[in-house]
């Protein structure tokens, strides 16, 4: 089973969610728009974690477009996508609680 992290700054209003262990060496960030992070290994088939910032003003927007993934190289955007539409991904997202909860 796979252990889901996640921890909520509530003065930076920063939400990290780690769905695997990995030290900071071995993975890859790509941004996928301003305010939203993955982490995955280097070859972009196994996601490790997602950072939000402004996560509590994200919640109340309508879904943002991928405007830095839009940006990186065709290949590396593929998979990321391909990433994204995994069952690895889909069975990890949980619904999205409330910045209180994580206080």
């Amino acid at each position: 089973m796979r252990v889901v992290n996640i921890s909520y700054d509530l003065e930076g209003d920063i939400l990290e969610v780690r769905f695997a262990p990995g030290e900071e060496g071995n993975r890859t960030g790509i941004g996928l728009n301003e305010d939203v992070t993955i982490f995955c290994d280097h070859k972009y088939s196994e996601l490790h974690g997602l950072t939000v910032l402004a996560y509590s003003k994200l919640l109340a927007l309508p879904p943002q477009p991928l405007t830095e993934l839009n940006e990186a190289p065709a290949s590396v955007k593929q998979k990321v996508l391909a990433l994204l539409k995994s069952d690895g991904f889909k069975h990890s997202k949980t619904s999205n609680p409330p910045p209180s909860a994580f206080s």
